[in-house]
């Protein structure tokens, strides 16, 4: 529970991926990122209920053990590369119907996520009595979003019409969502299609826990940091 109402995570896993192959399944210790997903979210106290959404077999079969499964596949229109996550979460809220909820997404593709993590973000949701929703956020460094250029009609133009040759020291802090965290209630995200309301507080994870698995290169910093314990293979402890 969680502001004495229920809360149900939902892990949306597809089984392609332009970038790597079924990169839901690599594993950290013997468990594949969606096993250590499942296992962190019904080991949470405060989560009521788990469901994963997934359109591989293998997947199913794995939620299927840890009794965490649909009852069936996802289907084929929300299992292309163009379907959309909110789209997903809301057919899982319909299918389970799942009424006076919060609903925490967890995305397999965040690797250093724990569960002393998840325990923490949702503590720090559910003692923030204004906050209507909440994501989690890491301090973007380089480069700032004012510096950022395009090329319009053959000339250099700033994306954000903001002067670019300000010193990197006086510029706004600015964050990236990392991934690992959202939470908001089940109205809201069928009402509006999205985790964020206005007033979503933000929960901070630093840089070398907010890794998301997107691309080759990002599979060789995770053995890396597997390889130095930066990335804890001991997650529910």
């Amino acid at each position: 529970m969680i502001k004495g109402k229920k809360l149900v995570a939902i892990i949306p896993v597809r089984k392609n991926s332009k970038s790597i192959k079924n990169k839901n399944l690599i594993k950290i210790g013997g468990l594949s990122l969606l096993e250590r997903t499942i296992l962190i979210a019904k080991k949470s106290h405060f989560i009521d209920e788990v469901f994963v959404s997934t359109d591989c077999k293998k997947m199913f079969s794995i939620s299927k053990k840890l009794k965490v499964d649909l009852g069936q596949l996802r289907s084929k229109n929300l299992a292309t590369s163009k379907a959309l996550t909110i789209d997903v979460i809301k057919d899982v809220i319909k299918k389970k119907k799942i009424k006076n909820s919060y609903i925490l997404l967890l995305q397999v593709s965040s690797p250093a996520r724990t569960l002393k993590m998840t325990n923490s973000f949702l503590k720090h949701f559910n003692k923030n009595e204004e906050a209507l929703s909440s994501v989690s956020l890491t301090r973007l460094l380089h480069p700032h979003p004012n510096k950022i250029q395009i090329v319009k009609n053959n000339f250099v133009k700033s994306y954000l019409n903001k002067e670019s040759m300000v010193p990197r020291q006086l510029l706004p802090e600015v964050y990236f969502l990392n991934g690992l965290f959202y939470i908001a209630e089940t109205k809201f995200i069928l009402k509006k299609n999205s985790f964020f309301t206005k007033k979503t507080s933000p929960y901070f994870i630093k840089h070398s826990k907010s890794l998301n698995i997107d691309s080759k290169d990002d599979i060789i910093i995770l053995k890396d940091r597997v390889k130095n314990n930066d990335i804890n293979q001991k997650f529910l402890g």
